[in-house]
């Protein structure tokens, strides 16, 4: 596994812009997710965001999830299918931001030019609550939910949240994410082969784990991760 991790994305930082520090609320009525997408297949290292306080007291809790796209038509949206999930309290003393990490223990294959969403929610009512800033520049796919707290609305192109992802570069056939294709990777191919859509062993995600995803994985094998 290469020592290093690779950016995968990453927004600016929230100081220096027009508009100065600002950002959305992450509240009991207000869930804020920013969409991603990945140019190479990598496992999953970290995330981390710019966060702020409503309140002058730091330690209201976040959870962050990484989710899936809902996929439903022209509608992007997260899923609610969860990939990981972290919690982690608020730092942030007042509005002045401090960025905070998460670390992947499950180190979740995310694949190249699959949409992927970071979600940020929390408990705290809405005027003492984290809020996650907004970057000084540029844009990104966004997405708050809807007052009450549960639907989320339509994505769209806006300011971009401040938020980075690294991960290390693996092959798609490293199902156990060890950063070879071998022998381990062959016994979990061939215990879920058969009709298994989604199954990890479902390459070319077809519905099927057969002889094709069998002939990919031998392909990465002899290639090398």
């Amino acid at each position: 596994m290469p020592a290093s991790a690779d950016t995968l994305y990453s927004s600016n930082g929230p100081f220096g812009g027009w508009f100065g520090l600002w950002g959305a609320d992450v509240s009991t009525s207000q869930s804020v997710a920013q969409r991603f997408t990945c140019a190479i297949d990598a496992d999953l290292s970290t995330a981390s965001f710019w966060i702020m306080n409503n309140s002058s007291q730091p330690g209201a809790r976040i959870t962050v999830t990484v989710e899936t796209d809902s996929g439903a038509g022209s509608a992007s949206r997260p899923s609610g299918t969860a990939i990981e999930s972290w919690t982690m309290d608020t730092m942030a003393s007042g509005w002045n931001p401090v960025q905070q990490t998460v670390t992947s223990t499950l180190r979740p294959q995310l694949r190249a030019g699959t949409k992927y969403w970071f979600v940020l929610r929390s408990e705290a009512p809405g005027g003492s609550s984290p809020v996650w800033n907004f970057a000084s520049s540029g844009q990104g796919y966004t997405c708050l939910t809807l007052p009450n707290g549960a639907t989320w609305q339509s994505s769209g192109l806006s300011a971009g949240l401040c938020m980075g992802v690294t991960g290390t570069p693996s092959s798609p056939a490293d199902l156990d994410h060890d950063g070879d294709v071998d022998g381990g990777d062959l016994g979990i191919l061939l215990t879920t082969w058969g009709s298994c859509a989604g199954c990890v062993g479902d390459l070319n995600g077809d519905g099927q784990v057969d002889g094709a995803d069998l002939g990919a994985l031998l392909t990465a094998w002899s290639a090398g991760a």
